[in-house]
């Protein structure tokens, strides 16, 4: 069973940088030649922290909208998500459903946010955004889901719906 998986090689860089989208980059080029196993590349890891956003479009499945017609709009607000952050140094992931995370720089990561709220807005898309920041990705991103299950319960109190929020 071995000789089948003999062929497969497995690479895994780390870079740090002051953006997601730099340290990507710096993870790429850590590792140099393709026979590389790892690398490390870019600033010093200094353990900061991360921030995540975590959006989800609010109301689409309640639309008259067929399955390929729900794929073609979360695909394009998808490619329009993915090119305004990254102009910002973010990196956004279409998670599945109506559901995205952005691994954002902690700086500015609200204020993006609220601006992508209004491009989606213009597509005819309503999001909510979670923000989450934590020791670990792991942390931001559960403190992101936190926040915007907040946003979720503000539905139902009959006040104003806050549309980005950070939970303490």
């Amino acid at each position: 069973m071995r000789a089948q998986f003999d062929t497969i090689r497995l690479a895994a860089g780390v870079g740090c940088a002051p953006s997601p989208l730099d340290a990507g980059a710096a993870a790429g080029g850590a590792l140099g030649e393709p026979e590389a196993l790892s690398g490390v590349a870019g600033a010093a890891c200094d353990g900061g922290g991360a921030t995540i956003l975590h959006m989800d479009v609010d109301g689409l499945s309640g639309r008259p909208l067929s399955p390929y017609e729900t794929t073609e709009k979360i695909y394009g607000l998808y490619a329009r998500m993915a090119g305004f952050f990254a102009a910002r140094g973010a990196l956004a992931f279409f998670m599945g459903g109506d559901n995205f995370m952005v691994v954002s720089a902690d700086e500015g990561a609200r204020e993006n946010a609220t601006e992508f709220l209004k491009v989606a807005d213009s597509l005819g898309l309503g999001l909510n955004c979670g923000i989450g920041r934590g020791g670990t990705a792991r942390q931001a991103a559960s403190n992101a889901t936190r926040s915007l299950d907040a946003i979720r319960k503000m539905r139902g109190g009959g006040g104003e719906l806050e549309r980005v929020h950070e939970a303490p």
